[in-house]
């Protein structure tokens, strides 16, 4: 992903991408989003209501009293964002169901949309698999010499 879409990620979602430049023996974030710009807009509804839910979930166990496990075991945040077999894997490092039902409905949606430019797109590729456009495919074939 861009720095430019990657930095605004960070700065609009502090709780999901807090771990964004942890070291690597804590997080797998700290290589940034593996992915390219045509899921930004995907990955940023998806955090739009993780973030809310990160903050309830804080607030309860503050509330609760369990500020002891928030300081032993943090918080539900991204641990990793990448591409795999041309789809989008969003991994968290704890979370709610709902949480994980918002990940999964992502994961889900990026089967059909362009990574490359967001269009409509869908799975191409034998071996190494991409979900892209028409347009995206064909440029990505002339690149890379492929009929």
């Amino acid at each position: 992903m861009s720095p430019d879409k990657d930095a605004a990620l960070v700065k609009d979602f502090p709780h999901l991408f807090g771990d964004r430049s942890a070291p690597m023996n804590q997080t797998a974030m700290c290589w940034g989003f593996e992915c390219s710009d045509g899921w930004e807009p995907l990955i940023r509804r998806a955090a739009e209501k993780l973030e809310p839910l990160i903050v309830q979930w804080i607030d309860e166990r503050i509330k609760n009293g369990e500020t002891e496990q928030l300081e032993m075991y943090g918080f539900p945040r991204a641990s990793q964002i990448k591409e795999k077999f041309g789809t989008l894997r969003f991994y968290l490092t704890v979370g709610t169901d709902e949480m994980h039902k918002i990940v999964s409905k992502a994961e889900k949606k990026s089967a059909k949309i362009c990574e490359q430019c967001g269009a409509k797109g869908k799975l191409r590729g034998t071996g190494w698999v991409f979900t892209m456009c028409n347009k995206c495919w064909k440029k990505h074939k002339v690149e890379r010499g492929i009929k």
